[in-house]
């Protein structure tokens, strides 16, 4: 918590953390509805022990973004919107959505791919994203199309060459 709250007073849009920011307050949820059972989603990782009354208190009333009371979608579909013409957000975003709902999954590669077109992407987002659909699990030919769009555009490069 402390990395996350060192991170927000040095770069509070960070799209990296973000997704933590978001990961953790989705484990402090699913921990303080549930602290017996697991988490219904498994790329959010449930603490061995249910933390104290007083540490949990603690962690409400100094990690605040996102708020303890925030709806967790909401909250990034308001980055998403907010860093629209940035790759790295955007994929941060596309993370996050999956994170928190692994069905949205088609429409984060969909969305992914269109990341493709904008104009300030570079290479190495290019790279990030490929490596998103590896982490999600896409289908062979999401990752091809994917591949086939960013060797279009870097055409000299052998990162998207299968």
């Amino acid at each position: 918590m402390k990395c996350l709250q060192a991170a927000r007073e040095i770069d509070p849009e960070n799209p990296k953390l973000h997704e933590q920011s978001v990961r953790f307050r989705q484990a402090r949820k699913s921990n303080s509805r549930c602290p017996s059972s697991h988490t219904a989603n498994p790329t959010v990782a449930k603490p061995a022990e249910p933390l104290s009354s007083q540490a949990s208190e603690v962690i409400k009333d100094s990690f605040t973004t996102p708020p303890a009371d925030a709806d967790l979608k909401a909250y990034n579909d308001d980055f998403l919107k907010k860093h629209s013409q940035s790759a790295s957000h955007l994929q941060s975003g596309y993370n996050v959505r999956y994170i928190l709902d692994n069905s949205s999954k088609s429409q984060n590669e969909q969305d992914l791919q269109k990341t493709l077109d904008l104009s300030s992407i570079t290479i190495e987002e290019a790279q990030s994203g490929l490596a998103l659909l590896n982490q999600w699990g896409s289908e062979q030919k999401v990752k091809d199309d994917y591949r086939a769009k960013a060797a279009g555009r870097w055409s000299d490069a052998t990162a998207f060459k299968n």
